[in-house]
């Protein structure tokens, strides 16, 4: 069974993760994260899809069954909607810690 990289207030934690990936340019790193996701190069589009906030629920769904992380579909959006940053910065440091390459930043 697999475990988060770093708890839901872990984004306390991570400087990179917490100031550039929400703070910074949250849309750029969502869509980063939307781009490495389905195996495409950063595109504009893909900044324009992190504008829309239900990505990052999709998003925390899909690692979390990937990874066969303990949850569900409801906590995933509990957490999302009632702690959507420290929940983005989760997601954000998951996908770092999978090789996802943040477009301009380097979270690695």
């Amino acid at each position: 069974m697999g475990a988060w990289h770093q708890s839901l207030f872990g984004c306390f934690s991570n400087f990179d993760v917490a100031f550039y990936g929400f703070l910074v340019c949250q849309p750029c790193t969502l869509g980063s994260m939307i781009a490495f996701h389905y195996q495409e190069n950063f595109s504009f589009l893909h900044f324009l899809l992190g504008l829309i906030a239900p990505w990052s629920l999709m998003l925390r769904s899909d690692i979390r069954l990937r990874e066969s992380i303990p949850g569900s579909a409801c906590d995933d959006c509990i957490k999302t909607v009632c702690c959507y940053p420290c929940s983005f910065c989760q997601v954000t440091k998951q996908y770092a810690d999978r090789g996802c390459k943040f477009f301009p930043i380097s979270l690695a």
